[in-house]
């Protein structure tokens, strides 16, 4: 979301909206740090899903529609979320070997 709302500034209303889903992405690793009582383990993302829908409601009362920008890079955005958590919850065996080659 941060490369594309970069290729997007020239358009505020586009730009702003990538900004606020890209800095929502980064409010997983803050909802993991939250005591499970608060977050189950495995519903971080639905935080940072519940920011982004705050902007979406911000757009229905405001201006009566839903950006564009949300109906494209949102599904977006939840599709890496959920990729993400299959490998969390799976172990998959080859992301672990790739991660840990990363780090060499």
């Amino acid at each position: 979301m941060f490369a594309m709302s970069i290729l997007w500034r020239k358009s505020p209303e586009i730009h702003r909206r990538l900004i606020l889903m890209a800095s929502a992405a980064l409010t997983v690793a803050a909802f993991a740090h939250w005591p499970p009582f608060l977050v189950p383990k495995p519903w971080w993302y639905a935080g940072s899903d519940l920011i982004v829908a705050l902007g979406v409601l911000r757009d229905l009362a405001v201006t009566g529609r839903v950006h564009r920008t949300y109906l494209y890079a949102w599904p977006v955005m939840v599709l890496g979320q959920l990729g993400a958590m299959a490998i969390y919850l799976t172990r998959w065996p080859i992301w672990s070997t790739l991660a840990l080659g990363m780090f060499k």
